[in-house]
């Protein structure tokens, strides 16, 4: 389809080579009529993505290929993307996700009537049970104050007024930070939820859990600035419920260490211990078989505590009180 595109897609990848082509296919599959374009902000991949970019531009005429080196994380990725967009609209999502056929199209009406405008995010439900306790997806099914970047949509002048994604923050919070600033300086924003991406499923790895935890300093950085996402938390000060079980359980550890044989210590552990038990199993994706939540929740427990201490370190930092 020849013309202007009406709206601009910006998808940064990084080493995701095999989900580029179902990713752009979904794309020439959706029903808008009108011309569009896909801008791939490749972010200094190191396996074959830049070839098979150029394959897939031969085969979508829709699509562009950026290349990003060094890679700065994905802030400054769909920064790069959306300052090349030649249309006034802007949808961001992310090479893990597969657009419904519907989504450009809701996102364009949406742009009609507000400034931002954020679609429904759903996990693959034909993978959503090897989740597990530390695997990833996202789920969103209403505006839930955080604007996840792997399906909202912008006016383009309002993120050149907004300057774009702050690239300080690293790989985490930025697009929360812009969804608040775009809300703060008064600008529209709406929820369309058939505007639908579906997002892959990553099974549970502890480890890889692990690597993540300190990316979530980014929340700390978008909260210090945002004050209305308070709201959006535990009792305003808690990153999940998990969190404050969690606290009361290694105080009863530590202060049982002091006196090992009090039976009145033994019992605030064990109490603390259920408690946090509950919270953790009502929070995390359970293990394949319930037995495994034996040796699931000694993990769990290091896993918030991990949490915790990078939450309180940039507390500190930020002077913005979660835990």
């Amino acid at each position: 389809m020849s013309g202007a595109p009406i709206i601009s897609v910006v998808i940064p990848s990084y080493n995701r080579v095999g989900r580029l082509a179902g990713l752009t296919d979904a794309l020439a599959a959706q029903d808008i009529d009108a011309p569009f374009e896909v801008l791939v902000i490749d972010n200094g991949s190191a396996d074959d993505t830049p070839a098979e970019l150029r394959r897939l531009e031969a085969v979508h005429p829709f699509l562009r290929s950026i290349r990003v080196d060094p890679n700065r994380g994905p802030g400054p990725a769909r920064n790069a993307g959306w300052r090349a967009a030649r249309a006034d609209r802007v949808a961001f999502t992310d090479d893990d996700c597969v657009a419904a056929p519907s989504w450009l199209r809701l996102l364009v009406d949406g742009l009609d009537r507000a400034d931002v405008v954020q679609g429904r995010t759903m996990p693959d439900q034909a993978n959503l049970r090897q989740i597990g306790p530390f695997g990833h997806t996202i789920q969103v099914e209403r505006e839930s104050g955080l604007y996840q970047t792997c399906n909202i949509a912008y006016r383009k002048d309002v993120l050149e007024s907004l300057g774009g994604l702050d690239e300080r923050f690293g790989h985490f919070g930025d697009d929360c930070d812009l969804g608040w600033r775009a809300r703060e300086a008064g600008y529209r924003s709406t929820f369309v939820d058939d505007a639908l991406v579906v997002h892959e499923v990553v099974p549970s790895d502890f480890l890889r859990y692990l690597r993540g935890v300190p990316r979530i300093e980014g929340t700390v950085r978008a909260l210090s600035r945002h004050s209305g996402m308070r709201d959006h938390f535990v009792r305003g000060r808690f990153y999940t419920e998990a969190h404050p079980p969690a606290l009361a359980l290694a105080g009863a550890g530590v202060a049982l260490l002091g006196r090992p044989r009090s039976a009145l210590r033994w019992a605030a552990l064990l109490t603390a211990g259920t408690f946090y038990a509950r919270a953790a199993m009502h929070v995390r994706p359970p293990p394949r078989r319930r037995r495994a939540w034996a040796w699931v929740l000694p993990l769990a427990a290091c896993a918030d505590m991990a949490e915790i201490a990078v939450l309180a370190r940039a507390s500190v930092r930020y002077r913005t009180l979660l835990l």
